[in-house]
């Protein structure tokens, strides 16, 4: 067995089950963990080609580029990022176990990235798949709170317990020097200081995220506030408005779209807005499951579904003012002001919603006496501009003739005076909000009850989705006055406002709506389909698949690995022993040359001027340090360059060792002929 599988024996197993218990997905975690797990209980692994990894790497790839365009286009039922996260363990488990069972070590970074496969160069990194599936589940471990725990209870568990998880992986890793004691001591230190940062950095950023959502909610407050709307009445320069889509309408076939969609009415005119005096929201009786009635049904006679997908939990319906029934809105509760303002609560991610709708029907309650209010000043100002317009009987028509000749602009001028004398006396010229304001307060002058309303005006059609498209620059102002007992319509804004608006759109937008509308109809479609259509075909490809699998598996070159762990830490122990860099060492030690104590090899070679040694030391250090990671392919390639050396240099330093030899034996001699004394032969 591969030693850096036996590193994570257990801790694999617990990571990918605490995983599967964070993310709700325990199906999963349980045969994962027990087929990862059973690889230390066999001795028997495949003896697999590149390719069969490279064909099990595109396979995760295709299987990751289908998961994240699933999850894509159901990001409104779920987050998108986060569940694209917690799925990754499932997504990378067939590489994974590939490599569990075979009988490679790491995995090369070719197998992942096709791009480094072109390369004429072996690819020398690799990665332990075992630490990379580990820290995986760990980092898809926090994206999810178990739905035991609730989405609001704090993950106090969690940071403990992933940290426990890392130090048991990482401590066979330790290094020999320091005692366990040590060990574990700067690991509870490091463990400390890291909690310490992590609940800092967690304080700073749930305070950076209430702040950027109260700047965000502010900015949009006009949109959505239901109390209080500011208008863009004085704002100098262009007022830009976006393209982006919305919302889409659809009527029933043969029916009318509703022209206008109302988000929110007012009755109190501020210095810089609208605000209301009730804030109150009367629930709404709920007629069947997700269904709230509104009106005498009787006054139905049109109906269209709302493509809208809601992003908070509570937010304004837009909804015709003669309005009788909200079918399939997906919210907990429905309530309604007496401005006719439908808020939803406990809304969930949904694609689309019904409405009903009524010529005689009215949302709004019947008018009151602060529909009629007026401030001073701006009394005087309605009454001097309609003396000259006055028609006796007729309010729209003295409307009409007010403003003849005014023209719509998103263009204003910066003033000094008063943005509605502005307007109405001089400029003439303004957008929607200038002109439903001064109608709202000329209505009220002339003693009909009034108020000023926001929402969207439905106008654009497309052909390709037979649908209406409400963009955001379709967000409009208008008057309603209380007339005959009954709210209606007063929309003094010139009709060529939105042919105005359409101009200003980019260029690119004929591009951009193309791809949009095609992605919305792929959703339709896709939600319209039921996975019970397609069991019998997707249980014919996965048998398939899964066959295929197995054959492939059980068809390939097979290996026993001996699992002796006694051997393998004598083998750890003596890393490198095996080097052929030593017959180089011992044939320079014999001519003279050797080692100094504490001398390392580089170092070495370098005082007795051998440069070309440094390749091949450096070779043989990998195998002393980094015996698990050296290929069988590099010990060929060092026995090679070593057996290469010693041909060309042996020799070499054979002969100076001979040289050596009889240089000693001639001085040994005549030392011991200089320490014998003199004889005289006497004989002679």
């Amino acid at each position: 067995m591969k030693n850096s599988d036996k590193r994570l024996r257990y801790v694999l197993f617990l990571g990918i089950m605490f995983w599967g218990y964070q993310c709700s997905l325990l199906a999963f975690a349980i045969p994962i963990a027990v087929i990862l797990e059973a690889r230390f209980f066999t001795s028997r692994r495949w003896d697999l080609t590149m390719s069969d990894f490279y064909r099990t790497a595109d396979l995760t790839s295709f299987i990751f580029i289908i998961v994240g365009f699933y999850l894509f286009l159901n990001r409104a039922n779920q987050p998108f990022l986060t569940t694209l996260i917690a799925w990754l363990p499932i997504v990378f488990f067939p590489l994974v176990t590939v490599m569990a069972y075979s009988t490679k070590n790491k995995m090369s970074l070719d197998i992942l990235f096709y791009s480094l496969r072109r390369q004429p160069e072996p690819i020398n990194q690799a990665w332990n798949m075992n630490f990379v599936y580990l820290g995986m589940c760990l980092v898809a471990s926090a994206t999810q709170v178990p739905a035991s725990l609730g989405e609001t209870s704090p993950r106090v568990f969690f940071f403990p317990i992933a940290t426990t998880l890392v130090m048991l992986a990482l401590f066979p890793t330790r290094s020999p020097r320091f005692s366990v004691k040590i060990w574990l001591l700067s690991m509870g230190v490091i463990f400390l200081v890291a909690n310490f940062t992590h609940q800092g950095l967690r304080s700073t950023h749930l305070a950076f995220k209430d702040w950027t959502q109260q700047l965000i909610a502010n900015y949009i407050q006009q949109r959505s506030d239901p109390l209080r709307t500011k208008t863009s009445m004085g704002a100098v320069g262009r007022l830009k408005r976006s393209d982006a889509i919305l919302f889409r309408v659809k009527p029933t076939p043969g029916q009318a779209a509703p022209k206008l969609l109302q988000e929110a009415s007012y009755d109190t005119p501020t210095a810089n807005g609208w605000m209301v005096i009730n804030s109150n929201f009367d629930d709404v009786s709920q007629t069947d499951d997700f269904q709230w009635s509104f009106g005498n049904q009787k006054h139905t006679v049109s109906s269209a579904t709302i493509y809208q997908t809601f992003r908070r939990d509570t937010a304004l319906v837009p909804v015709p003012q003669n309005l009788t029934r909200l079918s399939d809105l997906p919210a907990t509760s429905v309530s309604k002001s007496q401005y006719g303002t439908v808020k939803g609560q406990g809304l969930v991610p949904s694609p689309s919603f019904k409405l009903s709708f009524g010529g005689a029907a009215t949302v709004a309650t019947a008018a009151t006496r602060v529909d009629t209010f007026i401030p001073p000043e701006q009394s005087a100002l309605m009454t001097k501009v309609l003396a000259p317009h006055i028609v006796d009987g007729d309010p729209i028509l003295t409307l009409q003739s007010v403003f003849k000749n005014f023209r719509y602009s998103l263009y204003q001028p910066a003033t000094q005076r008063d943005v509605l004398e502005e307007f109405l006396v001089r400029s003439k010229a303004g957008h929607c909000e200038y002109f439903a304001s001064a109608t709202v307060l000329m209505l009220r002058e002339l003693g009909i009850p009034a108020r000023y309303t926001v929402g969207f005006a439905i106008q654009e059609y497309e052909p390709m989705l037979d649908m209406f498209i409400v963009r955001q620059r379709h967000a409009h102002a208008w008057a309603q006055a209380f007339i005959d007992g009954k709210w209606q319509v007063i929309d003094m804004t010139p009709s060529i406002w939105a042919d105005n608006e359409a101009a200003e759109a980019s260029f690119l937008r004929p591009a951009i709506d193309l791809l949009s509308n095609a992605t919305f109809a792929f959703q339709i479609w896709w939600n319209s389909q039921k996975i019970e259509d397609y069991e019998t075909e997707l249980s014919i490809l996965g048998a398939i698949l899964v066959s295929f699998l197995l054959w492939r598996i059980f068809t390939s070159k097979q290996v026993l690995i001996k699992d002796d762990e006694d051997s393998q830490q004598r083998g750890l122990r003596q890393s490198g022993a095996q080097s052929p860099f030593y017959r180089i060492e011992e044939c320079l030690t014999r001519a003279g040359l050797s080692r100094l104590t504490g001398e390392t090899l580089l170092n070495w070679g370098k005082r007795i001027d051998l440069p070309e040694l440094t390749p091949i030391v450096k070779s043989h250090n990998r195998w002393r340090f980094d015996p698990e990671y050296f290929s069988n392919q590099e010990q060929q390639n060092l026995e090679q360059a070593v057996d290469l050396w010693i041909a060309q240099h042996a020799h070499k330093f054979s002969s100076d060792i001979l040289t050596k030899v009889d240089a000693q034996n001639s001085s040994e001699l005549h030392d011991s002929a200089q320490r014998q004394p003199f004889k005289h032969n006497t004989n002679v």
